[in-house]
């Protein structure tokens, strides 16, 4: 791993080993020792931040998964990066080829986790979700309740020249300016409320949780689904709302977002079949929808306080 870790600058930060650690602290999962980062001027208590994280040799990971925060993390690949695994929270997503300047933005509520096959050459932003809605505010844009994450290893020039752009000061080429980092930023956060912006409805709140007829149909649908993958598009488009309304709005009427409805059903599925059937974990998993026998374990404990073989063992003491 390689990365300059001082660029004297009195108007940006920049972070390795010591300096900003809040900054560092985004990038903590990863368990790298040294890394750089520049951080934006703080308006209203709001910053954003950008890292540097490269790792000279292959197999790198897993990351330690992430606290839950609202952010988006939009990553540039620098190289060609073959992953191992992409997770969110307890799903597979992706072992996708990533090829240079492809990007990938998480929702940091999902908790990443990933594994590379190659070595590691990235461009990090960090972006909380409260400087997206200030900048939309202070620019007369419409109230935003969230970003469309394009699929991972998409190709977004824009994202990929501000992220090069930044390169020279993050790898100590040249001082770091904070105006233009701040300039930097401000250009990213434009673009992702241009391109990816879910638009908050002035919708009156009334509406802001689901009636009888829709909770139970959302239950039949994500019911009738256990064993498979389905989406909140598709939930929200059988009962005509927008995605990030549905999802707010089943929240507000059964208590849980959709995702850990459904993995608790799927978890009481998973009990039963390992009560009552002789079925091997790897089948189980597949059996109540998880992709493989990791993201089963993980969740099973997470919900469960214990794995799934322990679980069959004492139901059967």
């Amino acid at each position: 791993m390689s990365c300059n870790k001082h660029i004297p600058s009195a108007l940006s930060r920049l972070s390795g080993d010591s300096g900003d650690s809040e900054a560092v602290s985004h990038w903590s999962h990863f368990r790298l020792r040294s890394f750089s980062t520049l951080r934006t001027t703080e308006s209203a208590g709001i910053y954003l931040a950008a890292a540097c994280l490269q790792v000279e040799h292959g197999n790198f990971g897993p990351t330690d998964p992430p606290e839950p925060e609202s952010a988006f993390r939009v990553s540039v690949a620098m190289r060609n990066t073959r992953l191992k695994s992409l997770w969110l929270e307890d799903r597979w997503v992706s072992h996708l080829n990533h090829g240079r300047h492809s990007i990938c933005i998480i929702d940091m509520e999902r908790r990443p986790t990933v594994e590379f096959v190659d070595p590691v050459d990235l461009v990090q932003f960090y972006v909380p979700q409260r400087a997206l809605r200030h900048f939309a505010r202070h620019n007369s844009m419409p109230s935003v309740e969230g970003l469309r994450l394009p699929p991972p290893g998409s190709f977004d020039p824009v994202i990929a020249n501000l992220a090069c752009s930044l390169l020279p000061a993050l790898r100590g080429a040249e001082q770091a300016s904070g105006l233009f980092i701040d300039h930097i930023h401000l250009a990213l956060q434009a673009h992702l409320l241009r391109k990816y912006a879910e638009i908050k409805m002035r919708i009156g709140r009334s509406r802001e949780s689901l009636g009888p007829l829709q909770c139970r149909r959302a239950i039949e649908l994500i019911e009738a689904r256990i064993s498979d993958d389905i989406t909140l598009a598709e939930l929200a488009n059988e009962l005509d709302l927008s995605t990030a309304h549905f999802a707010r709005a089943f929240k507000n009427s059964l208590g849980e977002t959709p995702y850990g409805w459904l993995t608790k059903r799927r978890i009481e599925h998973a009990k039963q079949l390992l009560a009552h059937t002789s079925l091997a974990l790897a089948d189980i998993a597949l059996e109540c929808g998880f992709s493989h026998r990791i993201g089963f374990a993980r969740a099973f404990a997470r919900i469960t306080g214990v794995t799934p073989s322990e679980w069959r063992r004492s139901i059967r003491a």
